[in-house]
């Protein structure tokens, strides 16, 4: 597939890079294997709410994003893609979410505008700030709560040096990029505490 080819090229890539930098990838990936995988947009801009779903991949689900852009054949023009870098299943797992999170908050607009009068792209888009919002709360509280309740002081060691490795491989990857962060945004209160509140109730099913 064509996801599959960028994604070795981006590999050959890195290959060619630390041969340049004497560097053996897998000294920076350690015993774990990491790949990439590409989220095509379709057009020449990134959503904020779309950025913030990156940013809650990156602190929840262990991959990395890069937001860059690449040459689509059939418009002729240059459009907006994120590249996700991490282990196999994680960079699965994270793909699978983004687009369940984008029928959701799609699917809850809906829902929020049945019987209402509801309607523009700014109240709608607050709304999904709310819910992405309320659902990043919600994971935060889940993983102090798991932190807690863990006393594997080796699984944490290992877990920080999956990332530490993760990140390593990332800057290897991608020299001159950077990984995807949260960008601020105003947005109107009300539309985005419904939102939120939905955002909090929220559970993301296994595919």
């Amino acid at each position: 597939s064509s996801n599959e080819n960028e994604a070795l090229l981006a590999l050959r890539r890195a290959s060619q890079i630390a041969k340049e930098n004497k560097i053996d990838l897998n000294d920076l990936s350690g015993n774990l294997s990491f790949k990439t995988g590409l989220i095509k947009l379709r057009r020449k801009k990134v959503y904020s709410y779309e950025s913030l779903i990156a940013s809650l991949l990156v602190s929840h689900f262990r991959v990395k994003i890069i937001h860059t852009s690449l040459f689509d054949k059939e418009s002729l023009r240059d459009e907006k893609v994120l590249e996700l870098v991490g282990e196999a299943r994680h960079v699965e797992m994270a793909e699978y979410v983004f687009f369940f999170l984008k029928k959701q908050l799609e699917n809850l607009w809906e829902k929020r505008k049945e019987g209402t009068q509801k309607k523009g792209i700014k109240l709608k888009h607050d709304f999904f700030f709310g819910v992405l919002d309320g659902l990043c709360e919600q994971l935060n509280s889940e993983k102090l709560c798991e932190e807690n309740i863990s006393s594997k002081k080796d699984e944490s060691l290992i877990l920080k040096k999956s990332e530490q490795k993760l990140l390593e491989y990332t800057s290897y990857v991608f020299p001159r990029t950077v990984s995807s962060s949260a960008k601020s945004y105003s947005v109107g209160m009300g539309e985005y505490k419904k939102g939120f509140s939905e955002g909090k109730k929220l559970k993301i099913r296994q595919p």
